[in-house]
């Protein structure tokens, strides 16, 4: 029997909530987890949490319509229902409360695992294993004494081929636990084996290494502004790529880094700070509010809302451009409307 006095966890119903307003409003998960009333939730379990049922929202989708269940079960609320239900197939594999939205998901988990076993074909179920990211903060550490630094602990640096791409993602393939190499593209950036717990690292703790995923370290890359050059972030927080930018130009020349959120703005002012990037100016305010005759001295510009490392399909070609601003003659308005062109 129900216990109806029993409440739905509270970390259930924020997931749900975010899950539904990233579903149907758009915007980035992570954007909305700054929001200050959940200063008392660990937010890296949100997170994972919110993200596994976005990854899993079209099986989930398939899975309640060959159960009926959202029909036989009308005062179920269905977003909370798939966050539940990717918490109990593809997350901790449990539901500990005994609220009523919970046991109504319980009481279908066989229906629900036979049909997983059924399609297990066609699921996207399938847990893809990613290397381990970690960019050289070169403002404070040179690639070579953090390659010292880790082969000192043990490590092992082994050196990125020379062949194809192909040949690249091969040998990262056959990373051990204690390999390393340098990334193909970005030689500022380490590759370790998946899995690798680097978090209460010394070098991490003094901002010397970041953990930053190879996808926001290709915008810099792409964008290569020489130092001495002049370069706007649009939207700048956290900083991973504000940093990022000042460690390319050796901290020589200026960048001019855009934040509108208030809280996000101290984020970033903090990053920047504790990572030695003293070329940035940093700027509170909307991008969108930028009007011509401002920020003149400008040559590069970088744009990644939502940030390149939440997952979406980004259209290279327009959103990372070398172009001088006095050679394109564009607004940041105009900039923004032609990302939102590419993604739609």
């Amino acid at each position: 029997m129900f216990e109806h006095s029993v409440k739905v966890p509270r970390h259930y119903k924020v997931a749900a909530n975010i899950f539904k307003k990233v579903s149907t409003e758009g915007g980035s998960v992570k954007t909305l987890l700054y929001d200050n009333k959940l200063r008392h939730f660990r937010t890296n379990v949100l997170y994972a949490l919110i993200t596994e049922t976005i990854k899993h929202a079209a099986d989930i989708d398939k899975i309640f319509e060959t159960c009926s269940l959202l029909e036989k079960e009308s005062r179920l609320d269905p977003w909370l229902a798939k966050v539940l239900t990717a918490e109990l197939l593809f997350g901790k594999k449990s539901l500990p409360g005994k609220s009523k939205p919970e046991q109504t998901i319980l009481s279908y988990k066989d229906q629900f695992e036979k049909y997983t076993v059924d399609h297990q074909d066609t699921l996207k179920t399938e847990v893809i294993r990613r290397p381990r990211y970690v960019r050289i903060n070169t403002n404070l550490l040179t690639t070579s004494d953090a390659i010292r630094a880790f082969q000192d602990e043990g490590y092992r640096f082994i050196r990125c081929t020379s062949g194809s791409y192909d040949d690249f993602l091969k040998q990262i393939q056959q990373l051990t636990e204690y390999d390393f190499t340098q990334d193909y593209h970005v030689k500022t950036v380490f590759v370790f084996s998946p899995g690798t717990k680097l978090h209460e690292h010394e070098l991490y703790l003094e901002n010397k290494i970041i953990l930053q995923d190879k996808a926001t370290a290709m915008a810099v890359h792409l964008l290569a502004p020489p130092p001495g050059s002049v370069a706007l972030d649009m939207c700048a927080a956290p900083g991973m790529k504000t940093t990022q930018l000042a460690a390319y130009m050796r901290n020589q020349g200026r960048i001019y880094a855009v934040e509108r959120n208030e809280e996000r703005f101290k984020i970033l002012c903090d990053f920047v700070e504790k990572t030695g990037s003293k070329c940035v100016e940093t700027l509170n305010r909307d991008s969108l509010d930028i009007k011509r005759g401002e920020l003149e001295d400008v040559e590069y510009i970088i744009l990644d809302p939502s940030c390149s490392g939440s997952g979406m399909e980004l259209c290279v070609q327009q959103l990372y451009r070398g172009n001088k601003i006095g050679q394109i003659d564009i607004t940041p308005r105009e900039i923004l409307e032609t990302r939102h062109e590419c993604l739609s």
